[in-house]
């Protein structure tokens, strides 16, 4: 059988029912985390990785997970809101300021105009 393009290698697709590699693994790590003791033991070990280093856990755990939808602002002096995305829109809080928890440098005040 040779290639035409514009024409489907399998025009009749993917058999009703046949499930492919991902869904095997998503099923497989949904049966994983629907016991109580494996989600207490990766909650800690997301805990234990955002304590080291907060940025880091943010790009490799977090980015990947969120949807196109999720948003999350970030203002001077570095309060970053945090807009849930399981909670109902009504539980909504912005997060504490970093710069109050962590020593660093300071933003400089707003130029007063006079």
């Amino acid at each position: 059988m040779t290639f035409t393009p514009g024409k489907s290698g399998n025009p009749r697709g993917r058999p009703k029912g046949a499930v492919g590699g991902r869904m095997r693994a998503l099923a497989t790590l949904d049966k994983i985390m629907s016991k109580r003791q494996n989600q207490k033991e990766l909650a800690a070990a997301f805990e234990k990785e955002f304590l080291q280093d907060p940025v880091q856990f943010f790009r490799t755990v977090i980015v990947p997970l969120l949807p196109r939808e999720a948003k999350a602002t970030v203002a001077q002096p570095l309060e970053i809101g945090w807009k849930s995305l399981v909670a109902p829109a009504t539980t909504t809080e912005p997060l504490k300021p970093i710069a109050a928890a962590r020593p660093g440098p300071q933003p400089l005040p707003p130029a007063q105009k006079g």
